[in-house]
């Protein structure tokens, strides 16, 4: 029997219809520039601006695929203090952030069928949690759960950004299960990327459910459990709390 379930985010619960991660890229690098322009005389124009935290996450998210590491993105912006001609340690950054995420946060868009789920299982007694990788720290991401009005299905987050490591690596099935406080066999993991939400969580003891539209074809090894919509995770899932 499964008594709590950990959900990964992003395409699982919630998306950005209609804009690319390029199209929200873009939209933040201007609001984050017109609030540094707003109180910092920058040596640099947009465009430079630009180039520069384009250049920059680039560069580290090559590195955080090799190395298994996260990115932060609040780090990320102190670190281009200097180039900018800014103080790394000036209390503007927390703001920087907060700005370049506003247009996704305008954007987002609960999938059909998530507060449903989320009722059903909390309906069941299940305990829910939330395991995602993101650049993005723990209040900017929980500020986007309360305006899509979800938090309070849930008692724990694991962000990547705060762990310092990204899934599939194991720290961070470790702290989700640890905040969870069930046995791992009684865990059940939801969402919509094979290596990261399937084959990581089963390699540590829990129970998946694959959810894509795509037919899956991995060598040596298939989903058990595998949805199109949301109704059918619903569906299993309660199924594995009986």
């Amino acid at each position: 029997m499964i008594r709590g379930f950990l959900f990964d985010l992003g395409g699982t619960l919630f998306h950005f219809q209609g804009h690319s991660d390029l199209d929200l890229f873009r939209m933040g690098s201007e609001r984050s520039y017109a609030l540094l322009t707003d109180r910092h005389s920058l040596r640099v124009d947009y465009e430079t601006y630009y180039r520069l935290v384009s250049r920059a996450f680039k560069s580290r998210w090559y590195w955080s695929l090799v190395s298994g590491r996260e990115i932060s993105a609040r780090r990320l912006f102190r670190r281009l203090g200097g180039p900018l001609g800014l103080d790394p340690a000036e209390d503007i950054w927390p703001n920087i952030e907060r700005a370049w995420h506003e247009p996704a946060g305008e954007r987002v868009q609960i999938i059909d069928g998530g507060a449903e789920l989320l009722e059903a299982l909390k309906n069941r007694g299940a305990r829910l949690g939330i395991t995602s990788n993101t650049v993005w720290s723990g209040p900017v991401v929980l500020g986007m759960l309360d305006q899509l009005k979800i938090r309070t299905f849930f008692e724990t987050f694991t962000f990547s950004s705060e762990i310092g490591f990204r899934k599939p690596h194991r720290k961070i099935y470790l702290d989700a299960l640890q905040k969870m406080g069930l046995p791992r066999s009684q865990v059940g993991f939801i969402g919509n990327q094979f290596r990261e939400d399937v084959r990581g969580p089963q390699r540590h003891g829990m129970r998946a459910i694959y959810l894509s539209q795509k037919e899956s074809h991995f060598p040596f090894f298939s989903p058990r459990h595998q949805a199109r919509t949301l109704a059918e995770v619903k569906e299993i899932a309660l199924g594995w709390c009986q």
